[in-house]
């Protein structure tokens, strides 16, 4: 492969030390953050993470409850409000303080997720996983989201030899990056980019953006949008 987990979670057991992946890298800079906060007396912060993976345009929980392992688990659907912001509907909310809890909570999701060995390589993301990061200030509330996606590759299947549900995960997978591509190129067709979009499909420039394309650009409007 390309590289693209490997960057997002670094080599197994590697959360501690400099090989560790972008997702460690921040979990721990707000820790970091959170800690200085409780040195300097101020409020403190609460960090609540989840991790899903969009399978065959299903959305599954990789965090599900001790206990709760089987897979697949149930597909979980999206849901909008009225400010257009995305949620998924059930999807675990797990609150966590330590670099070990989120790497013990990784080990377990990656157990979980789909892969499958092709003619490219040996062992294949067969889908697109969403690592959020939720972080709330305990006095006021404000919060903030930062959503770290592992991406799964596009595929040429005369080149992968992907025959029966390869070949259906890779068309899966093509589709919702080519969707993916609509979205960031109609953002980026104004100077204005993604700045004050209110509504699903409308640009502050007029411009449609084509997040109900696929599961993986609704998955991610509040991140694209800004």
């Amino acid at each position: 492969g390309s590289g693209k987990t490997h960057t997002m979670f670094g080599p197994p057991g590697a959360h501690a030390h400099d090989e560790r992946g972008l997702i460690f890298r921040a979990t721990e800079a707000i820790f970091d953050e959170a800690e200085q906060l409780a040195k300097d007396k101020r409020p403190g912060l609460v960090c609540k993470v989840s991790f899903c993976e969009l399978y065959l345009d299903q959305i599954r929980d990789l965090a599900p409850p001790a206990g709760k392992k089987q897979y697949p688990g149930p597909n979980l659907e999206l849901a909008e409000d009225a400010n257009g912001n995305v949620t998924v509907k059930g999807l675990r909310q797990v609150e966590v303080s330590s670099l070990e809890t989120v790497h013990a909570l990784i080990r377990g999701g990656l157990a979980l997720r789909q892969t499958a060995s092709t003619a490219l390589n040996d062992v294949s993301s067969r889908s697109h996983t969403i690592f959020t990061l939720n972080v709330s200030r305990v006095d006021d509330g404000r919060a903030g989201r930062l959503d770290l996606v592992d991406l799964a590759g596009s595929e040429n299947l005369k080149k992968s030899e992907s025959e029966g549900d390869r070949a259906k995960e890779a068309k899966h997978i093509n589709s919702s990056l080519t969707a993916l591509g609509k979205v960031i190129l109609a953002l980026s067709a104004s100077p204005a980019g993604a700045s004050g979009e209110t509504s699903d499909t409308s640009h502050p420039a007029g411009v449609h953006v084509p997040y109900r394309d696929s599961k993986l650009t609704r998955l991610l409007k509040n991140s694209l949008s800004g």
